[in-house]
């Protein structure tokens, strides 16, 4: 039979950084909070698959449209944060068929 911890009883439901966390002293961190395809023993097996199709599905989209910067200002990438480049603003375009 399993054990739990019981909650203190209130009116408000606790959100998940307030719930305990289940075997582990490790507090609750937003660094890997995005994982797309799982991580580990459960990792997607299609994952290199599902990166190669959207590849494939950006090149064919490219190939009838084309894109047309609306802002006048050059963009400065920032590559700070990891290996994906970012600006620190939006990016205003504009898209046109073929």
């Amino acid at each position: 039979m399993a054990t739990g911890t019981l909650l203190p009883t209130t009116k408000s439901i606790p959100t998940r950084k307030e719930l305990p966390l289940l075997g582990s002293a490790i507090p609750f961190s937003t660094r890997n909070a995005y994982l797309p395809f799982g991580i580990g023993a459960h990792i997607c097996v299609g994952n290199h698959f599902a990166m190669l199709e959207a590849h494939l599905l950006i090149a064919t989209i490219s190939q009838h449209v084309s894109l047309e910067l609306l802002t006048k200002e050059a963009i400065q990438p920032d590559a700070s944060q990891g290996l994906a480049l970012r600006t620190d603003r939006k990016v205003m375009m504009k898209i046109h068929k073929f």
